[in-house]
């Protein structure tokens, strides 16, 4: 869990909930993007509580107590890190891209949080709910090719990527609760929950372990003086190799003690019973997972002023269901997969100043893995040829330290020739 969450504290730079890609002249023939994008956000839980899983330490019960009152019932962390280089010829209207991305997508309970800090002996004769629990850590490459043309009044865009997934762990408590009776005396457990795991024998930062396509298609089109877009990116799954790991566990299970004649005696054998339930079982087979998509429509206008060019807004979905291994039908998973994507709507509005040397793109935002009001920034450096962009979607918490919820920056470069 700590390297888990070290990897989440590795300053980066990082990227927006929402689809940022800045408008560029079209006089261009040929354009060559460097993106790296990195985001980490919770809806509750701040920047102390993680710097205390990575630093160790005495934690008291006072932190303790503030960390619980800052959670939710359902407290989500969400953690991406992109790197990706791209090139688009405008002229003969397609697109490549390499991309290598990260991501670690969590939900867990209020009562959960409440025993991994405090432990069952406060919570005597109470039901502790850890339902709705999940733990998704991805990794994969993707090459995406894309094409545009023209459809009477539209311009569409599609894109198909080939995707090489690295590693896949993913737990899902889809119930469970935890009773302890007065003193102890028993402790009963009640869980439905799955977890899958891709090839561990190969854990090469780049291996094979799995296989799978995405697809996007975007639409522009004009409604007046308004440009308006709607999208779907990344629309896609990997399906991992035959030597993943699932597990799958739907029981209850009631402790009351062990009873021993004599303690000089006691050894493994006394817990046989105990350890010899099948709480699991196990097996080797093909699972598909999910990656993020985004769906959603930006709406924007160009205006005549000396200052400010253009304002725009929309809103933005994403989907994402849990891994499967069963054969489910289409209209469970994609109902599902918005819930499951712990994400919610997120609308959004901007405008763009110009100055002299640079162009600011202050952005306001609701919704998405916080769930709150964000106020972000984008400079845009470099008026002919080259540029270079540099923002953030989380301009309120970089001057919070400890009590940040949100930390968030991108970078791009991007020379047209």
């Amino acid at each position: 869990m700590k390297w888990l969450i070290a990897i989440i504290l590795i300053p980066n730079f990082v990227f927006s909930q929402k689809d940022t890609t800045i408008s560029l002249k079209d006089n261009t023939n040929n354009l060559v993007e460097w993106n790296t994008k990195f985001n980490f956000t919770t809806n509750g839980l701040n920047q102390s509580f993680l710097n205390s899983f990575t630093k160790g330490g005495y934690i008291s019960d006072n932190v303790k107590n503030k960390w619980l009152d800052l959670s939710k019932e359902s407290n989500i962390l969400y953690f991406e890190l992109n790197n990706s280089i791209s090139y688009q010829n405008n002229a003969k209207k397609f697109g490549l891209e390499i991309a290598d991305r990260n991501i670690i997508n969590v939900s867990v309970s209020k009562d959960l949080i409440r025993l991994a800090l405090f432990g069952n002996y406060n919570y005597q004769n109470q039901n502790l709910n850890i339902s709705n629990t999940n733990i998704r850590l991805t990794r994969f490459q993707q090459c995406r090719f894309s094409y545009s043309f023209n459809y009477k009044k539209l311009n569409v865009k599609t894109g198909l990527s080939y995707i090489v997934g690295n590693y896949l762990t993913s737990y899902n408590v889809k119930s469970g609760n935890i009773y302890t009776a007065n003193y102890g005396s028993l402790i009963d457990v009640n869980y439905e929950m799955s977890a899958f795991i891709s090839d561990t024998a190969n854990l090469n930062p780049f291996a094979n372990n799995g296989n799978g396509f995405a697809y996007d298609l975007v639409i522009n089109f004009k409604l007046k003086d308004f440009d308006i877009k709607a999208y779907m990116y990344d629309f896609g799954s990997i399906k991992w190799n035959p030597s993943s790991i699932i597990y799958n566990a739907d029981s209850t299970f009631i402790f009351s003690g062990v009873e021993v004649d004599n303690i000089l005696n006691f050894n493994d054998s006394i817990l046989e019973e105990y350890s010899n339930n099948e709480i699991f079982t196990n097996e080797n087979s093909k699972i598909t997972s999910y990656i993020p998509a985004q769906f959603g429509f930006n709406i924007s206008k160009n205006i005549n002023n000396k200052k400010i060019s253009s304002y725009s807004g929309g809103i933005n979905f994403k989907w994402q269901p849990h891994t499967t291994y069963k054969t489910t039908s289409f209209s469970e998973i994609f109902n599902d997969g918005f819930k499951e994507s712990n994400y919610k709507p997120l609308i959004w509005g901007s405008t763009t100043y110009e100055t002299k040397y640079m162009d600011i793109i202050p952005t306001f935002s609701f919704g998405g893995y916080s769930n709150d009001l964000n106020i972000g920034t984008v400079l845009k450096i470099g008026k002919k040829k080259n540029s270079f962009l540099l923002g953030t979607d989380n301009l309120e918490d970089i001057m919070n330290g400890e009590n940040a919820k949100a930390l968030s920056f991108m970078l791009q470069f991007i020379k047209q020739f």
